[in-house]
């Protein structure tokens, strides 16, 4: 399982901002996803897709969390 974090451009603090966990290499498909900010999980503006087949007979899995960053925040994609 590899776990590949996407951010096409820094964050900006106190602006809406769309976070992007990608997950890939994935067999069986059986994963959760989640966020979590500071620690403390987070649930709502969260988005996750469905499992995914690839061309090496894997799934990847995709989830989006839109945040407002704050100083100090730190985000996280959870794979669990």
């Amino acid at each position: 399982m590899k776990n590949l974090g996407i951010n096409a451009l820094p964050p900006v603090l106190g602006q809406p901002n769309i976070l992007v966990c990608l997950v890939e290499n994935i067999f069986p498909p059986s994963l959760e996803i989640s966020w979590a900010v500071s620690g403390v999980p987070v649930t709502a503006g969260v988005s996750t897709g469905p499992f995914v087949p690839s061309a090496e007979l894997t799934f990847v899995r995709l989830s989006r969390v839109s945040v407002v960053p704050q100083a100090g925040d730190v985000h996280a994609c959870v794979v669990t």
